[in-house]
C-alpha cells in the first residue's frame, strides 16, 4: 500500500464516521416533530461528526514512514487541481 492509498483510506474512514453523525442529525430533524425525545439523537450525531473532524484535523493524518503530521495535505491526497498542476500556487 502506497502512502497516498494509506491517506485515502484514513480520509474515507473519517468521512464515513462524519456522514453517520450527519445522518443521525438529519434523522432527528425530520422525525423530531413526531418524537421530541429525538433531540438526543441530534446531539449524539452532532458530537460524533464534530469530534471525528477535530480528531482527523489534529491527530488523524500522519505519514506512515516518518510519523510527521500531514494535516494540511489531507484535502489534496487524491484530488488534483489544475492550479497546483500548473505550479501557480
Amino acid at each position: 500500500m502506497t502512502i497516498r492509498e494509506f491517506i485515502e483510506q484514513k480520509k474515507r474512514r473519517f468521512a464515513s464516521i462524519t456522514f453517520v453523525g450527519i445522518g443521525l442529525c438529519l434523522i432527528a430533524v425530520f422525525l423530531g416533530p413526531a418524537a421530541p425525545i429525538l433531540w438526543f439523537l441530534f446531539l449524539v450525531g452532532f458530537v460524533l461528526a464534530l469530534l471525528t473532524q477535530l480528531y482527523a484535523l489534529i491527530f488523524g493524518y500522519r505519514c506512515p514512514r516518518c510519523a510527521a503530521r500531514w494535516t494540511t495535505l489531507r484535502a489534496y491526497a487524491s484530488n488534483s487541481s489544475p492550479i497546483l498542476d500548473e505550479g501557480l500556487v
